[in-house]
């Protein structure tokens, strides 16, 4: 008996679905030209998805080879390549055999550090245009001009460029959180002087200040005053303490 030609569609889409499907981040689509990468290797990379969508990142060289129809010499060379380009890495300490052929161990954590920075500049972009677009800012034309401000100063004391995330933060600190250019100069300057140089710690001492509703650097001072002479009770503090021990009573001021 002849085949019904609507159930060999229906099988035909049911094991189209059973079959499974490859997700690729439309951001890796957009920007992949930006990472150096070419279109072969983005369809080397397709074919690595379609592995980690199955748990596997295992692969099979020669499989992968026959899919793109190029040799497994070429599936080689397109990884190094793209594992110079800061994409991939390959797995030194790890070897294994299916059917004996040799399989490759393959981690992505080149290729979403890299998406990581690029996410992080747009949204950058797109934070900064949505907040100097609302009323208040248009009326501050020098918004934009003091967190450039902040950058350089930041960029100075860290003696490279800020990464996409740390610019992303020096923006959510001044509009965000509406901390003040110079409470946040401050704050690097602290940071600096400890040799903690890390947005985490800075953090630490901006959300301090601001648990305690201190908004200037005079109220920064006023509050280091009461908080010493709290602590330095008479008779309580040998007149011979060093500095550096008396300096420590200030670290949970900063570390909240």
């Amino acid at each position: 008996m002849k085949p019904n030609k609507g159930c060999i569609s229906s099988a035909f889409g049911v094991d189209l679905i059973n079959g499974g499907g490859v997700w690729v981040p439309k951001l890796l689509l957009r920007n992949y030209t930006k990472l150096g990468i070419t279109n072969t290797e983005m369809i080397l990379l397709i074919h690595l998805l379609g592995n980690i969508s199955t748990g596997s990142t295992h692969l099979k060289t020669g499989e992968i080879a026959d899919c793109m129809g190029v040799t497994p010499d070429k599936v080689s060379s397109l990884l190094i390549s793209l594992e110079e380009k800061g994409v991939l890495l390959k797995d030194s300490n790890a070897s294994f055999m299916y059917d004996n052929i040799p399989l490759q161990s393959l981690r992505f954590d080149r290729l979403f550090d890299r998406l990581l920075e690029i996410w992080g500049c747009e949204k950058a972009k797109v934070y900064e245009k949505d907040q100097l677009s609302e009323e208040p800012f248009k009326k501050m034309g020098g918004a934009s001009r003091v967190v450039g401000n902040l950058y350089r100063c930041f960029e100075k004391e860290f003696g490279r460029p800020l990464s996409p995330i740390e610019s992303t933060q020096i923006m959510e600190w001044y509009y965000g959180d509406k901390y003040s250019c110079e409470l946040i100069i401050e704050a690097l300057k602290r940071a600096v002087l400890r040799g903690v140089l890390n947005f985490k710690y800075i953090d630490s001492i901006l959300r301090g200040w601001s648990k305690n509703n201190i908004k200037t650097v005079k109220a920064v001072l006023a509050f280091e005053e009461a908080f010493a002479n709290s602590k330095n009770v008479k008779g309580k503090i040998p007149s011979d303490v060093e500095a550096a021990d008396l300096d420590k009573k200030y670290d949970d001021v900063y570390l909240t």
